[in-house]
């Protein structure tokens, strides 16, 4: 009989006005595998509430 360790997807977040970062690692047992990251870039210069706007409008 077999046991097979549970799979976790961890998402890292690291939050910022201007540029938030993110990124996923895979844990499988005592090992992590990294999976994808990236970030996520608005303009300085417009206004909170349209930066939180394009973040959530953009696709991959």
């Amino acid at each position: 009989m077999s046991q097979s360790a549970s799979v976790e997807i961890i998402l890292g977040i690291d939050p910022g006005l201007t540029c938030t970062g993110w990124g996923v690692v895979r844990k499988q047992g005592s090992k992590l595998v990294y999976v994808d990251s990236g970030k996520l870039r608005t303009k300085a210069s417009e206004p909170m509430a349209e930066r939180h706007c394009n973040c959530r409008n953009r696709s991959p």
